[in-house]
């Protein structure tokens, strides 16, 4: 018997996840307010500004809040800011992620100090640094907002030949100064040139991937990403889930409840990601659950098929085995 049922492919209303990096001068911060007011359409937008509270040299530009982040720069307090921030605003930008990798109470500092009290041990060092800088990426990626941040690229200059034939020095962007691979957790990436371009090079839309937008025409790449968000099919509001939530979490018993949200995942997934129309469903098949546990109890409840393909409604096992 499948406990998980396999559904149709759907492609879900979702939240942008942009990863903007560059060196030091490319405009990112610039660049991530500009996308950053387009994708609000006309919701509020908050900055985490670590730059010395350099996002409010744009303040005469675009309407935002800002928060002047100090050190320490733990990645774990970030998570709870944009968990609290997500709420409130449809834009949140992170100004920058590189703050919070290698700057004064940033996941290399939480690995050095757990390191030193295990006596210079680095693999406790990361076991307590590696959590915490997964709670940071998982919050952004679970946030019910608009999430783009920043990051730092090393630089390095090159030779190029100029319009006269003379060998320049030009400063460029190499890695991100973040964790190993941070871009592959977003939903786009792009860098930032000195000239101001900005060139898409991971993308899970089609119709940026790949593409350069040149210098003043941000608002092109944050008009085409914020139409392919809102052509996916619409997902469940945050009361609908809220209310859902609550209903699983009534049920008194833990083992019950364990039951029937186990139920519910299997059947719909995490509620915050149900499309709008499942809506009615997920609250019928909930009370039939929930009906049914009032009728035989919890450990009955557990020993019964999770449901039947056509009717959702729970089947004791011995008729499922037979089917």
């Amino acid at each position: 018997m499948m406990r998980r049922t396999p559904k149709p492919a759907v492609r879900k209303g979702a939240k942008a996840r942009l990863l903007l990096d560059g060196p030091t001068g490319s405009g990112k911060t610039f660049s991530a307010l500009s996308v950053g007011s387009v994708l609000a359409d006309g919701g509020p937008v908050v900055v985490i500004d670590t730059e010395r509270d350099s996002a409010s040299l744009y303040a005469d530009r675009w309407s935002y809040d800002s928060i002047d982040w100090t050190p320490p720069y733990d990645p774990r307090e970030l998570a709870g800011e944009v968990k609290a921030l997500a709420s409130k605003y449809a834009v949140v930008i992170v100004d920058s992620l590189t703050h919070f990798w290698r700057g004064e109470g940033g996941t290399l500092d939480v690995v050095d100090a757990a390191a030193a009290r295990a006596k210079g041990n680095s693999f406790a060092g990361w076991k307590e640094g590696t959590p915490a800088q997964n709670d940071m990426v998982e919050a952004m990626l679970g946030a019910d907002a608009h999430i783009i941040a920043t990051v730092r690229s090393k630089m390095a200059y090159v030779l190029e030949e100029d319009e006269k034939g003379r060998q320049v020095p030009r400063r460029v962007g190499l890695a991100p100064e973040q964790r190993q691979d941070i871009e592959y957790e977003f939903t786009l990436s792009a860098d930032l040139d000195h000239e101001h371009n900005l060139i898409v090079d991971k993308s899970r839309c089609d119709l940026l991937a790949g593409k350069m937008f040149r210098a003043g025409h941000e608002t092109d790449f944050a008009e085409t990403l914020a139409g392919w968000l809102g052509s996916a099919a619409p997902l469940i509001t945050r009361g609908d889930a809220d209310a859902l939530i609550a209903r699983m979490n009534s049920v008194d018993d833990d083992s019950a409840r364990k039951e029937i949200k186990q139920r519910f995942a299997d059947r719909f997934g995490r509620p915050d990601r149900l499309l709008a129309s499942q809506v009615g469903d997920a609250n019928d098949a909930l009370g039939g659950w929930l009906e049914r546990l009032a009728d035989v109890g919890g450990d009955e409840l557990a020993g019964e098929a999770p449901f039947d393909d056509e009717t959702a409604e729970p089947v004791p096992i011995e008729e499922a085995s037979d089917a």
